[in-house]
């Protein structure tokens, strides 16, 4: 399972969420979290990031649980949002087509 973790900012909060990021890199991730990106992105309403998480079987609640505890110092910047979503593979999701 992977969660996509979409962060959006205007370009006038760019300096907080970069000092806010360099605290989170210092801290590593748990063993069942494998981290892919950020990538950024820049466009005409500001920053926007893609980071990619799988996740371990079985620790999903965790897992969220953890990025949450990693985004909340993010959330106090004015104009910072974030949405996670969860993927699954197409292995994954054929139960419930019925396959």
């Amino acid at each position: 399972m992977m969660f996509v973790l979409t962060e959006t900012w205007p370009v006038t909060s760019s300096v907080e969420v970069g000092k806010e990021t360099i605290k989170l890199a210092g801290r590593a991730l748990p063993s069942h979290m494998k981290m892919l990106g950020p990538f950024v992105v820049l466009g005409g309403d500001g920053v926007k990031t893609y980071t990619i998480f799988e996740v371990e079987q079985g620790s999903a609640d965790e897992s969220y649980s953890e990025m949450m505890r990693r985004l909340s110092g993010l959330f106090r910047i004015p104009g910072y949002k974030a949405t996670i979503e969860v993927a699954i593979s197409t292995i994954e999701a054929l139960p419930l087509a019925g396959l």
